[in-house]
């Protein structure tokens, strides 16, 4: 599926409150000269709305993640629907600009949580729009012609006025209706607070890795800041990728490695000694191993492998708390040491 490019102007409002944000969208165009079909992203208006056939919430989750600003239309209506709240929250987290319009009966008071401070636009102001206008110069580098500029403002004022006694209050909704609202407010915060802490784990890496040239230290930086779970994984596959190489007497000497022993003998007369003993000798004649089944750390694929593991058994020692669980979950001590780990994590 194509990669849906975010416009420049996303319009955030409540569905009963379409008339106004057509007004504001007119004026956009006509006032400010913006191409609003093309720049411009408002789902109640034709042309620049979800197109058919798209997934509503996806659809507006793509629009939100990069536009350059986002108007949002606080009006009573707004404030009552638990979408508008979670744009938002969305918009707040991803650290976009922001121009928060009060439609009224709607003040500065009423702007609450991450909008508390934050300098919005009265719809009903010509002093406040002159003040939106060079955020939008500012931001869009767009250069109207002030004398259209004030006449198309002061008649879009004038024709908002006219529509806000036709706006619709908000429903009275039930006690048990509310509660589901706020528990589902409570899932977009939560949503919110985890937006922040992977913007925040992004921006800690992309500063790390700023600092670094060397490929296997920019991987390292990397692979520290994955969820544990995620780190583990990442070392446990290139360790079995890397096992694989070889065959299996030879993963038998990594393993007796990791005990600090030597591999046992190879017994003659068992029916599988002899494919051992081919295998044991084709790791020798690979310098893999020597005569004694003791690992050639000078070649290249054993000294990698060895790192490799060396790297996941420190990863576990350093993470006893995700190496508790996994154990748990799984079943298996995290202990190269012990057959079990090799058996059903590596091999």
């Amino acid at each position: 599926m194509p990669e849906i490019k975010s416009r420049p102007i996303f319009v955030s409002h409540a569905a009963t409150d379409k008339a106004i944000a057509e007004k504001v969208v007119d004026l956009l165009n006509t006032g400010m000269a913006i191409d609003v079909q093309k720049d411009v992203f408002c789902t109640s208006l034709e042309g620049l709305k979800i197109p058919p056939g798209s997934d509503f919430k996806q659809f507006i989750k793509d629009q939100i993640q990069e536009p350059k600003l986002v108007l949002l239309l606080i009006s009573q209506n707004y404030l009552a629907s638990q979408f508008c709240l979670a744009e938002v929250g969305a918009s707040w987290a991803m650290s976009h600009r922001i121009i928060p319009i009060l439609v009224p009966p709607i003040v500065f008071s009423d702007m609450k949580a991450v909008l508390a401070g934050v300098n919005a636009t009265r719809i009903d102001d010509p002093s406040d729009w002159n003040e939106a206008l060079a955020i939008f110069k500012e931001v869009l580098g767009i250069d109207p012609n002030i004398n259209r500029w004030e006449r198309k403002r002061d008649e879009h004022i004038a024709l908002i006025k006219g529509l806000l006694p036709q706006q619709p209050a908000p429903p009275v909704i039930p006690f048990s209706k509310f509660q589901e609202l706020e528990t589902q407010l409570a899932d977009a915060n939560a949503e919110i607070h985890e937006l922040e802490v992977n913007n925040a784990r992004c921006n800690e890496t992309l500063e790390e890795i700023k600092a670094l040239k060397d490929a296997k230290e920019v991987a390292q930086v990397e692979l520290s800041h994955r969820p544990e779970s995620e780190a583990f994984e990442s070392l446990r596959q290139k360790a079995e990728k890397l096992l694989s190489q070889f065959n299996n007497e030879v993963n038998e000497c990594f393993y007796y490695h990791f005990r600090g022993e030597s591999p046992p003998p190879i017994r003659p007369g068992f029916s599988d000694s002899e494919d051992r003993w081919d295998d044991f000798r084709n790791g020798v004649e690979a310098g893999f191993i020597n005569d004694e089944g003791e690992l050639n750390h000078a070649h290249p694929r054993v000294a990698e492998t060895l790192d490799a593991l060396s790297k996941m058994r420190a990863f576990i020692e350093g993470h006893p708390d995700f190496a508790s669980s996994y154990e748990q979950e799984h079943g298996v001590l995290l202990d190269l040491t012990l057959r079990p780990f090799w058996d059903e994590v590596l091999w």
